[in-house]
């Protein structure tokens, strides 16, 4: 009888931490888990988010190796990174992407951190994904592109994109605005079928007296847009 009292305990004791850990149905990320596979049952990086939920990273993240941090294969997902800085391992052969969202996934946000020393870029987004949102993202010091969105209708918005060999491109449609682009190599912002407002691109492509953004078909101004020192975007 004790011997089974004392296992019933054990099993109480272990339901209750984790629902204890799921209290608010977040899933959460940190350097241990990412390492030991708990998510995806691949040990190590990326960390790959291929069931609909919300995740919260709770700690800063160091990818070692010349991979990239997240990969993003499903649709109704929420990747909060909390603050925190997901930061790659830098100069490699090999390119490395913070943030991958990948294949005809909806509806899906990545928030709030800071992404830096990838490689390819921050965030990367193939065209087959539809109506994604890219919110208060602090993108530094990548190689390629800080933010590459190539699908239709997505949101980035509140986003800083500082020190990458190129800002931001989006296209072929949606929405960009109170985001700002600074000291990138190439241009600040590219941007192609979208409706944009409220931008601040300066100090992108060798200086203010060169051009910061690079628009193209279909793009409409909804709100003024400031280049260089304040100039108007063309």
């Amino acid at each position: 009888m004790r011997i089974l009292t004392a296992a019933g305990l054990a099993l109480s004791l272990v339901l209750l931490a984790e629902l204890a850990l799921a209290v608010d149905g977040v899933v959460e990320i940190n350097q241990a888990s990412a390492l030991e596979g708990s998510l995806d049952g691949a040990p190590g990086f990326p960390v790959r988010i291929e069931q609909p939920g919300s995740y919260r990273v709770t700690g800063n993240l160091e990818v070692a190796t010349f991979v990239d941090a997240f990969r993003i294969t499903s649709s109704n997902v929420t990747l909060d990174l909390n603050g925190f800085e997901i930061r790659g391992a830098g100069d490699e052969p090999a390119g490395s992407t913070g943030v991958w969202v990948e294949g005809a996934v909806r509806n899906v946000e990545v928030r709030n951190g800071t992404l830096s020393n990838f490689t390819s870029g921050g965030v990367f987004v193939d065209g087959a994904a539809r109506g994604l949102r890219f919110i208060g993202l602090r993108v530094i010091g990548n190689g390629g592109t800080g933010m590459q969105i190539q699908s239709e209708g997505s949101i980035v918005r509140d986003c800083t994109l500082l020190n990458n060999a190129f800002g931001m491109r989006v296209f072929p449609s949606g929405l960009v605005t109170g985001n700002l682009a600074l000291d990138n190599e190439g241009f600040g912002m590219r941007l192609q079928g979208v409706a944009w407002g409220g931008n601040v691109a300066a100090q992108n492509n060798g200086g203010n007296t060169n051009p910061q953004v690079i628009l193209t078909s279909g793009t409409s101004e909804i709100a003024p847009n400031f280049c260089g020192t304040n100039t108007t975007c063309p």
